[in-house]
């Protein structure tokens, strides 16, 4: 696919999907030719927070032309302290789904809303993901829909989740990027789940982090060629 490798050791990794990516971390990862036009200075790593650990936040690129200034969205890799005993059917896979609208713990921006999210079960190999989008309207910005997929490995210590954030105008060119990663993500044996767990709590930690990115975004009327920070994205989506 030769697309950028996201790993945590060799208890998981995930290849993203071919897409042009201006990363924000790690730095190891960051290429001249995907920066073009951005201005790193803005963009700042959060504090950290207990349970999450971020192993990739970047800002994605038009695909087309590698001087396009405009951005395309962003995408954000995370390791949550989760703990899970069983890989999810496809039951697990809608609980998630219905965790992903729960704004219990940081409620929407005035106006902004959730549409129906879904859910499904893919594999690669012997490692079991769910794969799930989630659109957003009513945002106070020059496209007021965003779109997003959500791709989440699940261990027995950790859950990996992989968040592509779009407009909804670009939402094709990210369900590529996803389709693509789904074919790629890695959770090593001893990692993988054996009992059920609630996923509608699961689901439930992965929106806070997608809200709080609604909720950053919504304060400041972004041009229309700007994607929200990607470092507070990750404090969200996915």
């Amino acid at each position: 696919m030769g697309g950028y490798v996201i790993s945590d050791g060799s208890t998981f990794s995930i290849e993203l999907g071919g897409a042009r990516i201006c990363f924000i971390a790690p730095e190891s990862l960051r290429a001249a030719k995907d920066c073009v036009a951005v201005d790193l200075s803005v963009y700042k790593e959060p504090p950290a927070k207990p349970g999450l650990v971020r192993l990739a936040n970047g800002i994605l690129r038009k695909p087309d032309d590698p001087g396009d200034p405009q951005f395309l969205g962003t995408v954000i890799v995370s390791k949550l302290a989760v703990r899970t005993d069983d890989a999810p059917d496809q039951a697990a896979a809608d609980r998630f789904a219905l965790g992903l609208t729960d704004t219990e713990g940081a409620p929407l921006p005035e106006g902004v809303k959730y549409l129906a999210p879904k859910a499904r079960i893919v594999k690669n190999g012997d490692t079991v993901l769910v794969r799930a989008t989630v659109d957003v309207d009513g945002l106070p910005t020059d496209d007021s829909s965003a779109h997003r997929e959500v791709l989440v490995a699940f261990g027995r210590e950790s859950a990996y989740s992989t968040v592509w954030t779009s407009r909804a105008t670009d939402a094709s060119i990210v369900k590529g990027y996803a389709d693509s990663a789904c074919a790629s993500a890695t959770l090593a044996a001893d990692a993988r789940p054996r009992r059920p767990i609630d996923m509608k709590i699961v689901g439930g930690v992965v929106a806070l982090f997608l809200v709080v990115a609604l909720v950053v975004r919504s304060r400041k009327k972004k041009p229309a060629s700007e994607p929200p920070p990607p470092a507070a994205s990750a404090d969200s989506d996915d």
